[in-house]
């Protein structure tokens, strides 16, 4: 018998003018870890009104953009299966 998989979205924002958040949300489904992730990105950018930074990563499971000042998002999908 095959394990249940679970994905974790874990989100993570540094911002000189706000205080860290981060948040994490689980999902049953790869396709839905995807979505959420891209609506996570699309957000969390929201907060930067200066856009100027670098994209580190920008693969399937771990999205890292970072500026000058330390400012960061960070988007990871991570796979769990249950013991």
């Amino acid at each position: 018998m095959t394990p249940q998989k679970f994905y974790l979205v874990s989100v993570l924002i540094e911002h000189s003018d706000y205080e860290t958040t981060d948040c994490h949300q689980l999902y049953a489904n790869y396709q839905d870890a995807l979505k959420a992730k891209e609506a996570e990105i699309e957000e969390g950018m929201l907060n930067f009104s200066n856009r100027e930074g670098e994209l580190r990563h920008d693969l399937p499971h771990l999205y890292e953009w970072l500026d000058d000042d330390g400012n960061c998002l960070i988007v990871v999908i991570e796979e769990m299966i249950p013991k």
